[in-house]
């Protein structure tokens, strides 16, 4: 595998926060910054300019992880920070170059990946196919088949959080019903620590992994995001799954928490820049 020659900027853009780690074969910082629907792109540009300033920067790698679709390098929509819509992610920096943008539940797939090689070097694609279900302001799906992403015929697979469901007979996206940006709308939950939202937002999204299972047939589902450290949540998920799926296909499939869901972005950017770059 190649190694990383340059100070690599790892960039994991999310609804309520961005994290960013600065690495090289020699150091490795992690930073954390505020974000939310009025986040812009002039802010993360400051962000970057900072710190190209206080580890003196040049000539360095960029990537991002963008909340959203895109198109190419240009961020096309985003529910969770629209301040970046059509904007172009090149325009991000001068001084290093940006080497990768993609999806933020795409790069954490690489992150399991990575994870899962790594404990199994001498079976490196146990399962052939591998889900990841993400949970936090938003959902999302990525899918791995024989250790390989699968991004679709135009790079948009994985949109579980946009299928639409019913209730009381409207139709909502997924993510509207089943997310932690859900749990916060004052319109649609009222008590965002009752635990009966917790329990119904998260057999919302067990039914949906549920027709995830009879499709795809996984040998593996990971499961992260900050909704996961919710047990009702959690709780309410795995057990839809388990009662909604066809029993022939749930029972052989191993369901797992990712134990480093803070990171698991960023741990796959490095691992997809590694993969692209070669």
């Amino acid at each position: 595998m190649t190694v990383i020659n340059k100070t690599l900027i790892a960039c994991d853009l999310g609804g309520t926060k961005l994290l960013v780690r600065i690495q090289n074969d020699d150091m490795q910082v992690d930073r954390k910054y505020q974000t939310g629907i009025d986040f812009t792109p002039s802010q993360l540009k400051e962000i970057i300019q900072q710190l190209e300033q206080e580890f003196s920067l040049s000539d360095y790698q960029l990537a991002v992880a963008f909340p959203g679709l895109l198109k190419g390098k240009q961020c096309y929509i985003s529910n969770v920070v629209p301040q970046f819509n059509q904007y172009h992610l090149q325009e991000l920096t001068e001084k290093g170059e940006l080497v990768l943008v993609i999806n933020d539940v795409e790069a954490a797939t690489y992150g399991i990946l990575n994870s899962h090689c790594a404990e199994n070097t001498n079976d490196k694609h146990q399962y052939q196919v591998e889900i990841l279900i993400m949970s936090g302001t938003g959902i999302g799906m990525g899918i791995a088949i024989d250790g390989k992403v699968f991004r679709g015929e135009h790079g948009f697979s994985g949109e579980l959080g946009s299928c639409k469901v019913e209730k009381e007979g409207e139709y909502f996206r997924l993510a509207q019903l089943a997310s932690g940006g859900a749990l916060s709308k004052s319109h649609h939950i009222h008590d965002h620590h009752h635990p009966l939202c917790k329990e119904s937002c998260g057999r919302r999204l067990g039914e949906a992994v549920s027709w995830v299972v009879n499709c795809f047939n996984p040998g593996r589902i990971v499961f992260a995001g900050g909704m996961f450290n919710e047990i009702e949540y959690q709780e309410a998920c795995f057990k839809a799954i388990k009662e909604l799926s066809l029993q022939q296909l749930i029972e052989p499939c191993k369901l797992e928490l990712e134990t480093e869901m803070k990171t698991i972005v960023l741990r796959g950017l490095k691992n997809a820049v590694q993969i692209n770059l070669n």
